[in-house]
C-alpha cells in the first residue's frame, strides 16, 4: 500500500523507477502546455537536468540497472503482428476490452494500440469484431480522465485563494485533500442506454474503493459527450453497491445530493461549506480552566455576607 493507503499499480511503480529525483537529479521541461492546447511531451534533447542538486536516496548504479531492464523489455513489433496477437487473444478469450488487452501477456498496452490504430472501435473494425456493449462510450471514455484532472486542479487553485484552506492534488490527479482531512474525489457518470421506453434515465460511475469525503460527479448528457450537470454527494453514498455507483433522479431525490449546473457553482458550494466549518471551529475555541476571582464569602443560601 502507498502512503495514501492505496494499492500500488504498474503505472505508479514505473513512474518511480523512471524518476531521477531518487538519484539526486531534477529534470525540467519534460512537457509543454501551449495556451489552450493539450499537454505535449518534449523530446529528451530538450530536457533540462540539474545533476546532483538534492541528496540521493537510491544508488545511481542500481538506478541505471533498472533503466536497462526497462529498455530491454520494451519490444517493438510491426503493426500486422500487433493485430495478429490481438486476434489470437480474441479467439482465446471470446471477447476484447481495454482490461483484457492490458492484462494479457504478450500484447502491447492499450496506449500503444491507440497510438497506432486510433480508437478501440477502429481496432475492433480491423479485426471484424462486433462488441456487444456500448461502443460509443468506449471511443470517448479515454477523454474524461484528463477532464477530471483539469477540473480537480481548477478547484484546488480556487480553494488556495482562501487563507484558511489548503488543497493539494492527490496522486490520482482527480482527487483533492483539503486541510489534510477532507477528501474530494471527481468522478464521471455516463448515461446508460435505456432498456425500455418507460425506463427513467440512469447513470453509472466507477468509484473504486473511495468511501470517505465528498464526491463531485459529472453527469453526462444522453450522448455521453458533454457534462449535463454536477452532483455533490457524500462518498459513502451507495457503498453497499460496490465499486460502481448507479444514479437516477429518483434515487438522488431520496438522498442528500446537491445538483449544480457548472464547475463555478461547485467551487462556490465547496468554499461555502469549508468556510462555514472553519468558522464554527474558530468561533468555538476550547475553554481553558479559569480560576475564580477571589470575592466576598457567601453564606449557605448563596447570599453575600454583609
Amino acid at each position: 500500500m502507498t502512503n495514501q493507503g492505496r494499492p500500488w499499480t504498474g503505472a505508479m511503480i514505473r513512474i518511480i523507477l523512471m524518476n531521477e529525483n531518487y538519484i539526486g537529479n531534477i529534470v525540467y521541461n519534460r512537457t509543454t502546455r501551449p495556451i489552450g492546447q493539450k499537454l505535449i511531451n518534449n523530446p529528451k534533447d530538450r530536457w533540462i537536468r540539474g545533476l546532483g542538486v538534492i541528496d540521493p536516496i537510491v544508488d545511481p548504479n542500481l538506478f541505471a540497472r533498472a533503466q536497462k531492464i526497462i529498455a530491454e523489455r520494451r519490444v517493438q513489433i510491426p503493426e500486422d503482428q500487433m493485430l495478429l496477437r490481438l486476434r489470437t487473444a480474441l479467439h482465446r478469450k471470446g471477447k476484447l476490452s481495454w482490461t483484457i488487452i492490458n492484462n494479457t501477456p504478450g500484447l502491447p498496452s492499450t496506449g500503444t494500440y491507440a497510438a497506432h490504430f486510433g480508437t478501440l472501435r477502429k481496432i475492433y473494425a480491423l479485426l471484424g469484431y462486433e462488441p456487444g456493449r456500448y461502443c460509443d462510450w468506449i471511443d470517448i471514455r479515454v477523454f474524461w480522465p484528463d477532464v477530471l484532472a483539469r477540473q480537480a486542479t481548477q478547484v484546488a487553485e480556487a480553494l488556495k485563494i482562501e487563507p484558511r484552506i489548503k488543497a493539494a492534488i492527490e496522486q490520482s490527479r482527480a482527487s483533492l485533500l483539503v486541510n489534510g482531512k477532507l477528501k474530494i474525489t471527481f468522478l464521471v457518470a455516463r448515461r446508460l442506454p435505456k432498456r425500455g421506453a418507460n425506463e427513467s434515465p440512469h447513470w453509472r460511475a466507477y468509484r473504486g474503493k473511495v468511501s470517505a469525503g465528498v464526491l463531485v460527479v459529472l453527469r453526462l448528457n444522453e450522448f455521453n459527450k458533454a457534462v449535463k450537470d454536477y452532483l455533490l454527494i457524500p462518498a459513502s453514498w451507495g457503498t453497499g453497491t460496490g465499486a460502481w455507483v448507479t444514479l437516477s433522479d429518483k434515487a438522488l431525490a431520496r438522498e442528500t445530493a446537491m445538483h449544480l449546473d457548472s464547475l463555478d457553482e461547485v467551487i462556490r458550494e465547496i468554499k461555502t461549506r469549508l468556510i462555514a466549518s472553519n468558522h464554527v471551529a474558530l468561533t468555538k475555541p476550547t475553554l481553558k480552566n479559569k480560576r475564580r476571582k477571589p470575592g466576598r464569602p457567601k453564606t449557605k443560601n448563596g447570599r453575600e455576607r454583609h
